[in-house]
């Protein structure tokens, strides 16, 4: 069977999406382990030296009031947007789940 060049392309630019997303994490997760002051990889780093890796930027963060309040905040935000979608949401759901209610389509739409 002959593939489809729609799918070959599909698969590609999904491909192509997948890596552009990927590939940072991939990255910036072990340089977060560096011990060294700057952000690179290091020798030791690329042979697996133990020495070369490092807890300190974490410990860094953690031992930081300025980002534990920041970390804080951004909880805070994000349950407090949670919250509010899941019970605006949960409402309008009920609500227009009715019939009856004049302009659903419309309201429905720009909803959606």
């Amino acid at each position: 069977m002959r593939p489809n060049l729609g799918r070959i392309v599909y698969l590609g630019f999904c491909t192509i999406v997948f890596v552009f997303l990927v590939a940072p994490i991939i990255v910036i997760v072990p340089l977060s382990f560096n011990a060294e002051p700057y952000f690179t990889f290091t020798e030791g780093m690329l042979r697996l030296d133990p020495d070369a890796w490092s807890l300190r930027w974490y410990r860094e963060i953690i031992q930081s009031e300025a980002w534990v309040r920041s970390l804080v905040n951004s909880m805070f935000i994000g349950v407090s947007a949670t919250v509010l979608a899941t019970v605006l949401g949960t409402v309008a759901a009920l609500g227009l789940a009715s019939s009856a209610i004049p302009a659903r389509r419309a309201i429905m739409g720009v909803i959606i």
